[in-house]
């Protein structure tokens, strides 16, 4: 939506493709009684803006080091060995039933970014010791 003094103007436009927001700036043109390069000036400053909040989403936030405590009850449940089984149940517990395998590459995908990357093979293939 765009809006200026008393009018307003609402469509839908894809800021990636340049005759959609020419169109755009051209319709907000008429309907607002300005010349469209101040609409096209400002489509391209907002495009700017997204791209930069993008770029800012994607950087890594600082993590805070877990408390002994957090870190040891971490470790046990990592440890335990019916972790699987413990897993499935979160799943259940969430109303994720019949979905056994699904809930356990579910959590693997969502924790595995959280793993050493030592564990990291070519191509982000993983590599896993089995404990006997």
């Amino acid at each position: 939506m765009a809006s200026h003094g008393d009018y307003f103007f609402v469509d839908v436009v894809d800021l990636y493709v340049a005759k959609a927001r020419a169109s755009f700036a051209e319709t907000c043109s008429k309907e607002f009684r300005v010349d469209a390069s101040l609409i096209s000036d400002d489509l391209g400053k907002v495009l700017l803006a997204l791209e930069e909040a993008q770029i800012e989403s994607l950087k890594k936030p600082e993590v805070a080091p877990l408390d002994e405590k957090t870190k040891e009850s971490a470790l046990s449940l990592l440890e335990s060995p019916d972790l699987m089984d413990l897993v499935k149940g979160a799943f259940s517990a969430l109303g994720v039933v019949g979905e056994e395998t699904s809930s356990l590459m579910t959590w693997l995908t969502l924790t595995s970014r959280l793993s050493d990357p030592s564990l990291q093979g070519k191509r982000g293939t993983w590599t896993f010791k089995i404990r006997p």
